[in-house]
This record gives structure tokens, C-alpha cells and sequence, in this order.
């Protein structure tokens, strides 16, 4: 997998204290050999977990330029187990294979990998994170010339960090800044990249950071490169003197063999500046050379920049030579990022279609239960109807029994008063007891009395003049019931006939004219007549009329 294998130093060497994680770090481009060599005892030493240890490789790989490595390592991070169920490890992940991605130029990925960080980061609710791939997105998005839509992203990662405060991100918000004010500068926008530089010393200039205070924190290679860029902005408008004052600034600060050169070679090229132009492709050359750095970007723009110093000083043998040479190691570069690109490209095309199966998964499963719940509604509905259709039936069937049995009860109540009229009187104690049975019957009968809720047997014994023992067998005797039958029996038939053939009136009403409270009507009527009272008036063949006393 590996290219190019970095030298081994001897393990014995190393110190216990000295076998730790962030020493890596630290000799990673001091000394690349010995980072290597602590790199395989942490692995020997097994007590690394594979996350940490494929971060820490890939670390050391991609601040060394070697990228295609370093992607080797952080997709194992990727598909690492604990990954998948830890937000954070996603979240570290991701924002690895952004800039590793964009350093082989696969935008395609750099964009996925982006959106999948944006997702991770709202949900962990984590700014800074949020606002590098919103970033990642823009710069991605102006690698395929969307420069208007690519802005919009950069300047919403701008926003995005400024709600966690700029103070807190100044490193992170400087690097957008800048990185805006470069694209701006190669899309020959010198007023917008101008004016993005003045914003970071309007940012910068009041602010209290944890380092300093205003631009204190811009470094010394911070302010080269600010000033680099204001080089070839005002030269880019015109300003000659202006802009050469901003070169001798450039020329003051910082390390001339720390900074790539790729943005300020336009203006030293077109003011014939060879010596300095040399100058600056030596130092450079000399340093990525000192951290094993021969196939990276910046050594080929380096190698780029003495070229065309060469052809502007006539030394066309000079400048084929090393063309030829940086030709070859254009083409290596460039063949090992064409296959770690296929490679990535269809890893990225794989986890796309995994997670649109998942998304599909979800969507159909969604839809399943909305058909069962549709289908469960639409059941129960039916279900409903049907039984409201059978209980109408039913109601009004028992409705129509009730009214014959009303009429056919006043039918005999009229024979009986018929007979009663023709009958022989009798004398026997027999026939007293019915004459005297009949009499109450008579005067219960009577509206104003039985409707009357605090009518009670005594006072009927004492109307009557009967013997207590004598009363309750009248009616077992002469009616087969009880006399609280009895009466509830003419009440209940008073309500029926109230409910019937006065709709106007409210339950509540209809109970209080019949002697009962609407508890007791509803609990008599329904036990009688198997039914309710507004089921029945609903049932008898009336139409209901809105009464303002109708509490149901």
C-alpha cells in the first residue's frame, strides 16, 4: 500500500518516557524517523486502542505530506467498530478525510465527507465542527466553479463559528478568513479579497484572546502571509509603489523557509524579481527536503516558480532539466493520488449506497405503517358504522314495541274502568279490598300525585285509613307487583309519553314532571325499557328540537 517506507530508527533508543502519543506529534517533522520508530512500539506494546492507533498513523502521514497514507489509515478509522456508535469518533473522522481528500484533489469525496460531518455535528451540537463543514462544502463546491454558491458556504461557516464566539475559534477563524481572501485572489477578485483582509483586522484588532490581545495573535507567518496577499492585491489594481512597500513588509517578518510562495509568485515573476525568486525556491527546497517532503504540491510549486526564473534569465537548459524532473514527479504524484482516488471513490460510492439502502429501508418502513394504520382507521370506521347502524335498528324497533305496549296498557286501563262501572257491587271483604285497591289505584293515577317526588306509602296508609300489612298485598294481590313498581312503572310511562310527544322538552325537565331525578330516570328507564331516554326520543319518529333546559 505504502510508497515510500520512512526510515526506522533504532527502537532501543527510546526511552520509555519517550514512547507516548503526543511525541509523535512532536518529531513528526523534526524528526520523522524517530516519530516513526515510537509509532511501532505503541503498536507492539498492544495498549493503544486501533481508533487512536489508526489516528495517530494517519496524523503522521498527512502532516508529512504523504496523503494517500494518511487516507489508508483514517478510512480504517471509518470503518472502525466503535465508530459506527459514537458520535464524536464519527465527528473526528470526518473532519480528517476533508483535508486529506482535498489535498488529492477528490472533491467528490471532500463534499460527501463534509455533509456526513454537518449531519454529525448538528446532532452533537457542536459549532466549530459545524462551521469546518460548511467551510469544506464551499471549497469543495468552487472546485467545480461554483464560485457564487462556494461563497455563500464560506461566509455561512463564518457565521456559523461566530455564534461560539470568534475569540474561542480565532485560529479556525483566521484560516477561513485567509483561505477566503486566496480564493478571491485567484478568481482576480482584488476588492473582495482586499476587504476580507481588512475584516480580519477589524475582527482581530479589539478582541481579547487566550494568547494576547488584538493582532498579537496573528504570528509572524500569519502576518507574511497577510502581507504577501496585500502584495499582489494592490498590484493586481495598480498600485505599484503601494504594492512594493507591502513586499519590503513581507520581507521583514516570518521564515522565509516556512512559507509556500505559490500565491505571491505572480508578482515576483511579473516584476522580474529572479534573485529573490531563487532565494526563496533554495531555502524552501532545502527545508521540505530536511522532512523527507519531495512529492508534495509545495515541493512542485517550488520546483515550478525556479523553472519559470530559468526561462525569464535565459537559462532554457536549467529550466528543461528540472521540467523534466518535476515532469517525473508530477506524473508519480499524480498516478498514486489517480488510484487512491479510484480507490476512494468507490469506498464513497459504497457508503453512499449503504446509507441510501438505509434511508430506503426507513422509508418503506414508514410506509408500512402508515397502510396499517390507514387500514386500522378505516376498520375501526367501519366497525363503528355498522354497530351505530345496528343499535339504530334496534332502538327503534324497541321504541315502537314501547309505544304498542303504552297503547295497549291504556286499552285495557279503558276495559277495566268499563267494567268497573257495570260491575255488581259486592260486599264480601274480598271485594272491599279490591274496591279499596281500586280507589288508590284511582288516585294514584292521577298526574299532580304520582309525579309528586315525596309521594310516599305513608302517606297513602293515612289518606286510605290502611293496615300496613294490607297495603303491599293490594298490589302483589290485584297487579303481580310491588307498589314502588308500580309506581315507577306510571312514571316511567309519563316520561315515555312526554318524551314522545313533547321533543321541545329538555331530559332534565322531563324527569322532574315524572317525579325523578335525571339519575334515576336514565338507571329505570334504561333497565325497563333497555334503552335510553334520548336514544329513545331519538328513535320514536320525532325530530328533536333545540331546547335551552336540555342538559344532554
Amino acid at each position: 500500500m505504502m510508497t515510500c517506507s520512512p526510515v526506522q530508527a533504532d527502537s532501543k533508543k527510546l526511552s520509555c518516557d519517550e514512547i507516548k502519543e503526543y511525541n509523535v506529534y512532536s518529531y513528526t517533522l523534526r524528526k520523522p524517523e524517530r516519530a516513526y520508530a515510537i509509532i511501532q512500539e505503541l503498536k507492539r506494546a498492544g495498549k493503544t486502542p486501533a481508533f487512536d492507533m489508526h489516528r495517530i498513523e494517519g496524523d503522521y502521514y498527512f502532516n508529512r505530506s504523504y496523503y494517500f497514507q494518511a487516507l489508508f489509515y483514517y478510512k480504517r478509522m471509518l470503518r472502525a467498530h466503535e465508530t459506527s456508535r459514537d458520535i464524536q469518533k464519527q465527528i473526528e473522522t470526518y473532519r480528517r478525510l476533508i483535508p486529506c481528500n482535498k489535498e488529492l484533489h477528490n472533491y467528490i469525496s471532500m463534499k460527501y465527507y463534509a455533509e456526513e460531518l454537518l449531519e454529525c455535528s448538528r446532532k452533537a451540537d457542536d459549532i466549530q465542527m459545524e462551521a469546518t463543514a460548511l467551510f469544506a462544502i464551499g471549497e469543495a463546491t468552487h472546485a467545480y466553479g461554483k464560485r457564487k454558491e462556494a461563497y455563500k458556504h464560506m461566509w455561512s461557516a463564518i457565521e456559523t463559528l461566530k455564534q461560539d464566539g470568534l475569540a474561542e475559534n480565532y485560529d479556525l477563524a483566521y484560516y477561513f478568513y485567509i483561505t477566503i481572501a486566496e480564493y478571491q485572489q485567484r478568481d482576480r477578485l482584488p476588492r473582495q479579497a482586499s476587504h476580507t483582509l481588512d475584516l480580519i483586522r477589524k475582527e482581530f484588532n479589539h478582541a481579547i484572546y487566550p494568547n494576547g490581545s488584538g493582532l498579537e495573535v496573528l504570528t509572524s507567518m500569519r502576518l507574511k502571509d497577510i502581507y504577501a496577499h496585500r502584495t499582489v492585491l494592490v498590484w493586481m489594481q495598480g498600485k505599484t509603489t503601494e504594492s512594493q512597500a507591502w513586499y519590503e513588509k513581507f520581507k521583514t517578518v516570518g521564515n522565509d523557509s516556512c512559507y509556500n510562495y505559490q500565491d505571491l509568485h505572480p508578482y515576483l515573476a511579473a516584476n522580474n524579481k529572479q534573485a529573490d525568486i531563487e532565494h526563496y525556491v533554495d531555502v524552501r527546497k532545502a527545508y521540505l527536503k530536511s522532512i523527507q517532503d519531495t512529492l508534495s504540491k509545495d515541493y512542485i510549486a517550488i520546483s515550478q516558480m525556479l523553472i519559470t526564473a530559468y526561462i525569464n534569465k535565459g537559462e532554457y537548459q536549467k529550466a528543461n532539466a528540472l521540467l523534466q524532473q518535476v515532469n517525473k514527479t508530477y506524473d508519480q504524484k499524480n498516478n498514486m493520488e489517480r488510484r487512491a482516488m479510484m480507490q476512494e471513490l468507490s469506498s464513497t460510492n459504497q457508503l453512499y449506497e449503504q446509507k441510501m439502502d438505509m434511508k430506503r429501508l426507513q422509508v418503506y418502513c414508514m410506509l408500512g405503517i402508515v397502510v396499517s394504520l390507514i387500514s386500522f382507521i378505516a376498520f375501526y370506521l367501519w366497525w363503528t358504522i355498522r354497530t351505530r347502524r345496528i343499535m339504530v335498528t334496534k332502538n327503534r324497533r324497541m321504541a315502537a314495541t314501547i309505544n304498542e305496549l303504552i297503547k295497549y296498557k291504556d286499552l285495557n286501563a279503558k276495559q277495566e274502568r268499563l267494567i268497573s262501572t257495570t260491575a255488581i257491587p259486592s260486599t264480601t271483604p274480598k271485594d272491599r279490598n279490591e274496591i279499596l285497591y281500586n280507589k288508590v289505584k284511582a288516585y294514584l293515577a292521577q298526574p299532580d300525585v304520582f309525579t309528586r317526588s315525596s309521594l310516599n306509602r305513608e302517606e297513602l296508609l293515612e289518606r286510605f285509613n290502611i293496615p300496613k300489612n294490607l297495603f303491599s298485598s293490594l298490589f302483589t294481590e290485584y297487579e303481580g307487583i310491588s307498589y314502588t313498581q308500580y309506581l315507577t312503572n306510571i312514571r316511567l310511562e309519563h316520561a315515555v309519553h312526554m318524551l314522545k310527544e313533547h321533543p321541545q322538552y329538555g331530559i332534565d325537565y322531563v324527569a322532574e314532571q315524572s317525579g325523578m331525578s335525571v339519575p334515576t330516570l336514565y338507571r329505570l328507564f334504561s333497565q325497563k325499557y333497555g334503552m335510553t331516554p334520548a336514544e329513545y326520543r331519538e328513535n320514536s319518529g320525532h325530530e328533536i328540537e333545540s331546547c335551552p333546559n336540555d342538559s344532554n
